[in-house]
């Protein structure tokens, strides 16, 4: 039998993007489902939520943010997640591409969530309120 375990060493951080997402505002967050960064897996692997040099409370005011969601909202967005957007819409994203992006790195989130067992060689999800 093979087992595979994947996470982040002590100290280290995930993908920025995941971060970006859990701290933008509710009506966006809603969207995707999406929590505070401790509530995934996937993000806390490190223990490392927060980085001197990384600001994830630095934000960026926006009267529209179209740009950023399929559907809009106004609020405030960290700057780091605004860029990505604004890169996004260099490489000519449309809104509805941008939305599946976004629901893909929320899935990705959600399922590093998702706990497994083994049982007489197949596997069974324990926490099915997750999926």
């Amino acid at each position: 039998m093979f087992s595979l375990h994947l996470c982040q060493g002590a100290g280290e951080r995930n993908y920025h993007i995941f971060y970006q997402l859990c701290k933008a505002p509710e009506a966006f967050r809603a969207q995707y489902k999406l929590q505070a960064p401790q509530n995934y897996r996937i993000v806390v692997g490190g223990n490392c939520v927060d980085v001197n040099g990384i600001d994830d409370e630095r934000v960026w005011k926006t009267r529209d943010t179209r740009h950023i969601a399929i559907v809009p909202t106004k609020g405030i967005f960290s700057q780091e997640f605004v860029e990505v957007t604004e890169a996004l819409d260099c490489l000519n994203f449309s809104h509805e591409e941008k939305n599946q992006l976004f629901k893909t790195t929320a899935g990705v989130m959600h399922l590093g969530n998702v706990e497994f067992t083994s049982k007489k060689d197949k596997a069974h999800i324990t926490n099915g309120t997750v999926v």
